[in-house]
């Protein structure tokens, strides 16, 4: 795997926000210098995310498998050779690396709403209405199992939202990875394996948190 920061390659998605501004903004990495890369100025509803020179930018980037979050100071505005507004930000000497492979995942079981959405979806995410729900078979930090009424085919986009409680809603977005049929009788369901894409640091934390104190729960219950 590339080391910090060769993973920040062309065509990245990368998920920005700033302190001023509760939305998170998705775009795309357009070039990369040394100690510098490019990104393609994010709107939603055809509003652009205002950024100034010294300003610094909550960023995460997902490349392998992994997320690296990271505090990009902006360095100004730019244009491409088409004219395309584009924001310039440094590269930090350091980033905190995730592996959203590697986390504990746990029986737990709550109820998610979820929708089927497509990349050209990420800028209206709030518009999207989640028609369908399904109870989850365990959850972690990186993803989490659903028995869902549907198969769903492998590198699917969800959107998903469910609550942790007492009353934390999370909402992040979500790509299969699995979906086999249930072996057992009764009505058709599949046990479908996803893993998080887009999840703020905060709801990620909370989702880890809830796993950690579920699995204490079960094991002084003796339901390990």
């Amino acid at each position: 795997m590339p080391s910090w920061p060769r993973v920040i390659t062309v065509n990245q998605r990368v998920a920005l926000k700033h302190q001023s501004d509760p939305q998170v903004y998705h775009s795309l990495v357009q070039d990369v210098g040394e100690n510098w890369f490019t990104v393609q100025v994010p709107t939603i509803r055809g509003i652009e995310m205002r950024l100034h020179p010294g300003d610094e930018v909550e960023t995460d980037l997902y490349a392998e498998g992994m997320r690296y979050h990271f505090t990009a100071p902006v360095l100004g505005r730019t244009t491409d050779p088409q004219g395309i507004p584009l924001y310039r930000l440094a590269i930090p000497s350091q980033a905190e690396r995730l592996n959203l492979r590697e986390y504990v995942r746990w029986r737990v079981a709550v109820d998610v709403g979820y929708e089927v959405i497509t990349d050209k979806d990420k800028d209206v995410l709030h518009l999207v209405k989640l028609h369908k729900k399904a109870p989850t078979i365990d959850l972690s930090g990186g993803g989490m199992q659903l028995l869902t009424k549907e198969q769903l085919a492998i590198d699917t986009l969800l959107l998903v939202q469910f609550e942790l409680p007492p009353k934390k809603a999370i909402r992040a977005t979500a790509r299969v990875k699995r979906s086999v049929p249930r072996a057992e009788a009764g009505p058709p369901r599949y046990f479908t394996g996803m893993a998080f894409e887009d999840i703020s640091v905060h709801d990620q934390e909370a989702v880890i948190n809830f796993v950690f104190r579920k699995m204490v729960e079960d094991r002084q219950k003796g339901l390990t």
